[in-house]
């Protein structure tokens, strides 16, 4: 009879792959897709722009400098550093970019720290634009960012977002590497998403907003661990559409230690987590249509699942091995007489588990190399061993970040940006 691990291992099995060969499936079927304006700008609305910035001393000019490069009439372009209470230099190389750049409309705006959707509520009180723009201070944007993204919002009065791909800057070691890859996947997997209205998040670096949709639900919240995040589903529940367009690029940085990773997804997953609860009539509602039936609860579910997945499989290795010691004292270590290799295993190999692992590796691969594929980018010369380690040691280190997330909500642990 099959154990209760096995059918849980089997429905988490089942409903990861569904979704990856929907998707894949869907990306296939581009004539499915809502093609994104390519008409010229015939007017040059104004555009405000927030840098919510803290403790950026080191990166901070490079991102405002790509805003002042931007192929876009200067005239119509308002910048706003938003200054979260900073220790560093970050103030004084503002204050000196400001001073160089006279003739740009530059403000600085210095505010006790109190967190980043706090700060850019008061950004978006002070800006005049008819578009909003949130620009991380680790980030840089390509010149056409603008003229290519706004065509975007007049030829679908319901678009209230649209997003550029994010790509990792210098990714000199492994760990930047493995963030490599996991954007490129995360980008197509939004361009696919955007083909059936079911983005679920718009990052900070360079989403554009129309203002207007962000004023009607309220703004950001403030006590939210990814604002960005909250801001999304409240969009999606107003039924405002968020558009993906990988035509822009944006360079940004990513943790290079695992301790700064960690703490990275840490907040991530666990603002995602509380967001969810937040936002669960979304979850299962058929008038949200394919967001509300499938996108939104496998965002809520699988992390969880595979988490429950992973502990139930640890707990059932350390079982085993202990009866396999009590049972080899039993028998005074007589290993040639007992030994059972299989034993060893979370489950019992069979041709249909190595079928499946078969299959499930392949058709991951597939959303690999399409992901690469689709952004023009070419592998490091290390392809061949870093893609496989990348579905393993990604995957357990992410099944950590879950275990540390349940460790610090049963404890209370409270978390800033």
């Amino acid at each position: 009879m099959m154990s209760t691990y096995m059918l849980f291992y089997w429905f988490v099995t089942f409903i990861s792959l569904y979704l990856l060969i929907f998707w894949l499936l869907t990306y296939f079927d581009k004539e499915s897709a809502k093609p994104l304006a390519v008409n010229n700008l015939k007017k040059f609305p104004l555009v405000s722009i927030a840098i919510p910035a803290y403790n950026e001393e080191k990166r901070i000019k490079k991102t405002i400098l790509s805003v002042l490069n931007l192929d876009y009439p200067s005239d119509k372009i308002e910048l706003f550093v938003m200054d979260d209470g900073s220790s560093d230099g970050t103030k004084k190389v503002v204050e000196k970019l400001i001073k160089e750049h006279k003739d740009r409309n530059i403000t600085l705006v210095s505010k006790p720290n109190k967190g980043k959707g706090a700060v850019l509520n008061v950004a978006l009180k002070m800006s005049n634009g008819e578009f909003f723009v949130v620009f991380d201070a680790d980030s840089t944007v390509g010149k056409n960012a603008l003229m290519v993204m706004l065509p975007v919002f007049s030829a679908d009065k319901e678009t209230a977002c649209v997003l550029p791909a994010i790509k990792v800057r210098d990714p000199h070691n492994s760990l930047l590497k493995y963030q490599w890859i996991e954007y490129l996947v995360t980008f197509f997997y939004k361009y696919i998403m955007d083909f059936v209205d079911c983005i679920p998040v718009s990052p900070g670096p360079f989403s554009v907003y129309k203002k207007k949709d962000i004023e009607e639900i309220g703004g950001f919240d403030e006590d939210n661990l990814t604002e960005d995040l909250e801001l999304s589903l409240n969009l999606q529940k107003h039924h405002k559409r968020i558009r993906q367009n990988n035509k822009v690029v944006v360079e940004t940085s990513a943790p290079e230690t695992w301790k700064s990773f960690y703490k990275q997804r840490n907040r991530w997953y666990k603002g995602g987590f509380y967001n969810t609860l937040k936002y669960r009539s979304l979850i299962f509602n058929k008038q949200y249509g394919d967001f509300g039936l499938l996108q939104f609860p496998a965002f809520f579910a699988m992390g969880w699942l595979v988490l429950a997945l992973m502990l139930i499989g640890i707990a059932k290795l350390i079982s085993t091995t202990y009866d396999f010691f009590i049972n080899l004292y039993d028998i005074n270590f007589d290993i040639l007489h007992f030994i059972d290799f299989s034993e060893f295993w979370w489950f019992s190999i069979e041709y249909s588990n190595i079928l499946l692992m078969i299959f499930a590796t392949s058709t991951l691969m597939v959303l690999l190399f399409s992901a690469i594929n689709h952004h023009g980018e070419k592998l490091f010369k290390e392809k061949w061993i870093l893609l496989p380690l990348y579905l393993v040691v990604y995957g357990l280190f992410l099944v950590f970040v879950w275990l540390g997330i349940l460790i610090d909500m049963i404890f209370g642990k409270k978390q800033k940006w």
